[in-house]
């Protein structure tokens, strides 16, 4: 065996372990990479799956009419505040093991990252409060909204992600969910395609088999953001 392949080998026993689903941390500029967000957002956004991540409380700020939904919402502020502080400190751990299954040229460094998402968690639980309204407790694969209410809803690090620990029916089911809920004209956009052993969710041409009859287009689009490596891809869906 030669050496690139012998490294090969190495990198495959890398593993970011994760057990359970993650309670995520994430920014408005890092959505803004990972969903290519250049134009000015218009109606309804939403967020789902979305954790305690900033991207509500940031999009708020920007006027945009912005709203999250998580099971996770159903706690006060002060469990969040404990859960996703522990998190965090499981996530550091966990970052350093599989260390090189990273793109570090993202941020930098773990002490950068941890500090923007210690910075998220923040801005999130300020907001929690503030607009506690904007946070409505709800889970795939039946969200509490009616039908055609949001122009562009996002979902980060959990479909697909999480394929090894969710049935193809969970996907199927929950993006039949997610189309339900969009307008017409509006657009789905998930990121990342890839689970945590690094390699592509392997159903993508399936579901958007299983969805053909559907008036939605399906289709993978390039994004500017990498952190972890061969994430390089969304998946767009337009009603």
């Amino acid at each position: 065996m030669s050496r690139e392949e012998l490294r090969k080998a190495e990198l495959r026993e890398l593993k970011y372990e994760q057990v359970g689903v993650a309670m995520t941390c994430r920014s408005y500029t890092e959505y803004e990479q990972m969903f290519q967000l250049r134009q000015t957002m218009k109606g309804k956004v939403l967020d789902v799956a979305a954790g305690a991540s900033s991207f509500t409380a940031e999009a708020l700020k920007r006027g945009i009419d912005a709203y999250a939904v998580d099971p996770q919402y159903e706690k006060s502020v002060n469990v969040l505040q404990e859960e996703g502080s522990n998190e965090l400190l499981l996530a550091r751990k966990k970052l350093l093991h599989a260390y090189e299954l990273f793109n570090w040229e993202t941020y930098g460094s773990i002490d950068k990252l941890m500090k923007l998402r210690e910075r998220s968690l923040t801005m999130f639980l300020n907001n929690y409060v503030e607009c506690k309204e904007r946070y409505i407790n709800g889970q795939l694969t039946l969200l509490p909204f009616a039908n055609n209410q949001f122009s562009l809803i996002v979902c980060s690090h959990f479909l697909f992600l999480y394929g090894k620990k969710f049935t193809f029916d969970f996907h199927e089911r929950s993006l039949r969910e997610l189309i339900r809920i969009c307008e017409v004209g509006g657009e789905i956009r998930l990121y990342p395609l890839l689970g945590f052993d690094g390699d592509l969710y392997p159903h993508v041409d399936e579901l958007k088999q299983r969805l053909s009859e559907l008036p939605v287009t399906i289709k993978q689009a390039k994004v500017d953001f990498q952190f972890v490596k061969g994430a390089t891809h969304m998946l767009v869906l337009t009603k």
